[in-house]
């Protein structure tokens, strides 16, 4: 019997250990990595992904010679076409096609796009940076006050807390992202400065400095030149980096669907009762055993194998309700 709770104290310590390396890279990541201020440069002209900029009709005419099958079903664009073709239908203007200037993993693609009444402009990206999924839309307006507004489709995971005002509408389609910006825009009351059409990127880099302008003055990054083109976190940055990759983002609503267009709502994911009674256990469990192993001496081997006993299957219960949690929330989303 008295192996049982050791093992439980071992298993729950190395969850705790995988959890707290995690957040160790997530640390050290923020601290020795250097990110460029400027990083859009413009891709080449034989680029094959400014196919995905064309219209609807001649991009089905750039394909090669490989033959259609009339009889197969119509399949979906991708994410670059169906996005940038929607900006094209809502009247948005475009400036070229940018790379990323890192290049290698960095394997991504941008198009800058301006809106009629040039308030709001569309950064439309896609690609992978080290193989993983880095596609995804931003809109943003510059407020008079100093402030971003943006609304993105998925999340950013480059937005400053404190300068941008950000809300993220999971996998919405463009004309609803751009809808429920314009929303926004309208509840807030401030003025908007307006963009250049013509110098869509000028005012992207402008949005990009004041980013890291805001974080070097509150301590939580430092330029890493005198010419200020690049910026590192700080040990202040890197650790509320690491703190905000833990805690799940709350401004998020999903794309409600029915027999009118498409609309957002709130994104709340509802939790099963016991699962939240659960939650409340193991964690007064988890507090409980622990103040007992670390404020209590224990008389006997037994009391202090139970007290361990305890704190492992109390970690791990937490564990478990994580998991069960993120798979809700995914499930939901």
């Amino acid at each position: 019997m008295s192996l049982i709770p050791s093992l439980l104290a071992l298993l729950a310590l190395l969850a705790f250990g995988f959890m707290a390396l995690l957040g160790v890279a997530v640390f050290v990541t923020h601290l020795v990595e250097t990110r460029p201020v400027r990083f859009l440069i413009p891709a080449p002209a034989d680029d094959p992904d400014r196919a995905k900029l064309l219209p609807c009709e001649v991009a089905g005419k750039t394909r090669g010679s490989v033959e259609q099958n009339p009889y197969a079903s119509p399949s979906r664009p991708d994410y670059a076409t169906e996005q940038n073709r929607a900006a094209a239908a809502l009247g948005f203007t475009s400036q070229d096609l940018f790379v990323h200037a890192k290049g290698g993993h960095y394997k991504v693609h941008t198009v800058l796009w301006v809106s009629p009444e040039r308030r709001v402009l569309a950064v439309i990206g896609w690609g992978t940076v080290v193989r993983l999924n880095a596609s995804k839309s931003m809109l943003y307006s510059r407020l008079a006050d100093g402030r971003h507004l943006m609304t993105c489709d998925r999340p950013p995971g480059s937005d400053v807390p404190g300068l941008d005002e950000l809300l993220i509408v999971l996998d919405a389609p463009l004309d609803l992202l751009v809808r429920r910006h314009t929303e926004r825009l309208a509840g807030l009351g401030v003025p908007v400065l307006p963009f250049d059409d013509a110098e869509a990127l000028a005012g992207y880099e402008a949005i990009l400095e004041r980013r890291a302008r805001f974080s070097v003055e509150h301590g939580n990054a430092r330029y890493t030149d005198a010419g200020h083109t690049a910026i590192k976190s700080t040990l202040k940055g890197a650790a509320k980096g690491m703190l905000r990759s833990w805690r799940p983002p709350t401004n998020i609503e999903k794309v409600a669907t029915g027999t009118g267009p498409a609309t957002a709502r709130p994104f709340r994911p509802k939790y099963p009762a016991p699962l939240v009674w659960a939650d409340r256990v193991v964690t007064v469990l988890v507090v409980a055993s622990a103040v007992m192993i670390f404020r209590f001496q224990s008389p006997t081997p037994a009391q202090s194998l139970f007290r361990l006993g305890l704190f492992g299957f109390t970690m791990l219960g937490i564990v478990g309700v994580w998991l069960v949690k993120l798979v809700i929330r995914q499930r939901s989303a």
